[in-house]
This record gives C-alpha cells, sequence and structure tokens, in this order.
C-alpha cells in the first residue's frame, strides 16, 4: 500500500526555504521526519527528534558501522517506498 493512500496522514515537503516559526510549528505537529536521501545530516533531525518526532534520514556505510545504534532510522530511496 502506498503512503499516499493512507488516511489521516499529512504529508508536506519543504521546497526552498521556510522561516524559523514556520519550521518550529511544522514540528511540533509531526510525528515522522524524513530528512535526506543520499546527502548526510543537518541540524534539522536533532531539533526534530527534540520535538519527539520518529527521524528517517540516510546516511555513510562508515556511519552505520561506527554507530550502529543511532537514533535515526536509516533509509535509502530504495527502502523508502
Amino acid at each position: 500500500m502506498n503512503i499516499k493512500d493512507w488516511k489521516n496522514v499529512k504529508i508536506i515537503i519543504k521546497d526552498g526555504f521556510w522561516e524559523r516559526d514556520r519550521i518550529e510549528e511544522e514540528l511540533s505537529k509531526a510525528h515522522i521526519l524524513v530528512n535526506q536521501l543520499g546527502f548526510g545530516y543537518n541540524t534539522l533531525p536533532v531539533e526534530a527528534m527534540s520535538y519527539g518526532c520518529v527521524v528517517f534520514n540516510s546516511h555513510p556505510n562508515w556511519f552505520k558501522r561506527n554507530v550502529p545504534d543511532a537514533p535515526i532510522v536509516h533509509i535509502t530511496a530504495e527502502t523508502l517506498e
């Protein structure tokens, strides 16, 4: 089943620049953050976790080997489907 078919799921795609207030507002209502595919980390996942979000993000293989218990769920474009 495709996530777009789920009821009561609101998908917000951040494209471009958002003001700080908008980021905080969206994170305060979110349950899951899919951050980046193929680019590593930035500070948004850490902030999202502070709001209680589960974070999905891609990260390099060396990171997975050295930080096996990372609090961020590793994804790729293929595993996100």
